[in-house]
């Protein structure tokens, strides 16, 4: 919880959520594995039994297809989800109750709000599934990470702690200064401005030269 998503995800090519999905309570960081329901249009009822089945700690991560009108995730969602003892509420769609619901400090991340209720039709949704939210697409088990930037979904979240941990100490250095010295600024031990200033084709033309010798060396024996 000392990390922040973009440190987590400096390192990652893949599994950023669509910055549409925001924090939209004061308790805006969260981590645990994703528990997958989809959502089609007004039926929320997939979503009520999900909340009941989700282990304690996970994060309720919910796919709403293409539906941009009606809100999935209202106060008695969120009421569910906390006495069932979860982590947070990641949806790619609107809730209701905002105002009630931020006064719950549950962490929440939604694309907006809307009056238009959802209703238990019971004849639609699906549970534990691979789904897509926030144009990501989210295996069930897989590690959810979010905070007030957005959310990421990790599939090696000990690598990318590793990571995020190194920048922890990187931070702390430029804040003390440490990382200056004489006017020359280093990052992750790299001198910028020389860094800036190398040319590819130099880079290039020094690694052909040492492989080129290997390759006489190599060669000769």
């Amino acid at each position: 919880m000392h990390v922040s998503a973009i440190a987590l995800s400096r390192f990652l090519r893949t599994g950023f959520m669509h910055p549409r999905i925001k924090a939209f309570t004061s308790v805006d960081k969260c981590v645990g594995e994703a528990y997958t329901v989809r959502v089609p249009e007004r039926d929320a009822s997939a979503l009520y039994e999900a909340v009941g089945r989700a282990p304690i700690g996970s994060i309720l991560v919910i796919d709403r297809g293409h539906d941009s009108i009606f809100s999935a995730v209202d106060e008695q969602v969120v009421l569910l989800a906390m006495a069932r003892g979860l982590e947070g509420i990641v949806i790619d769609g609107c809730i209701g109750d905002s105002l009630a619901i931020k006064k719950l400090n549950f962490p929440i991340f939604a694309t907006g709000v809307s009056p238009a209720g959802c209703t238990c039709l019971g004849i639609s949704g699906e549970i534990g599934v691979t789904i897509r939210c926030g144009d990501v697409v989210v295996e069930p088990g897989q590690i959810v990470f979010a905070d007030a930037d957005g959310v990421i979904v990790l599939s090696d979240f000990t690598k990318a702690l590793e990571n995020a941990e190194k920048e922890a100490i990187i931070t702390a250095n430029l804040r003390s200064k440490a990382a200056t010295c004489h006017g020359r600024l280093e990052y992750m031990g790299i001198n910028v401005a020389a860094f800036r200033r190398a040319q590819p084709s130099d880079i290039i033309a020094k690694i052909k030269k040492v492989c080129q010798c290997k390759e006489f060396l190599k060669g000769e024996k």
